[in-house]
């Protein structure tokens, strides 16, 4: 079951507050009841919620590996904790891999991880 879900499209959502800073990245199967868990979960940044940005991937590894690339580039307010666990889910994957999957230079996604 698992491995049919890593096959699936990721959404990668950026969400942001009324005056456009970014809050919060994040990647999921189904953005939209992703961002309802994040409100049922009480996450401190949901009430400043304004808006949200989706992409869609075409499977868990390119949305995973866009989603660390964005949390070390725009840096959200409410990632940064989280940025070097998003950073090293791609790191076990070859370049050639990284770049099929979200064609990402690997020269952007390890200048923007460090």
């Amino acid at each position: 079951m698992r491995k049919r879900v890593w096959s699936l499209p990721h959404d990668v959502y950026r969400v942001m507050d009324a005056a456009g800073n970014l809050l919060y990245v994040g990647c999921s199967v189904n953005a939209f009841k992703r961002i309802q868990q994040h409100k049922a979960e009480h996450q401190p940044w949901f009430p400043d919620a304004a808006s949200v940005d989706i992409e869609q991937y075409a499977d868990f590894t390119s949305g995973r590996l866009v989603e660390a690339l964005v949390i070390a580039e725009e840096k959200p307010i409410w990632n940064r904790a989280q940025e070097s666990m998003a950073l090293v889910r791609g790191r076990h994957l070859r370049p050639a891999v990284i770049e099929s999957y979200a064609g990402i230079p690997m020269s952007e996604f390890w200048r923007a991880a460090s």
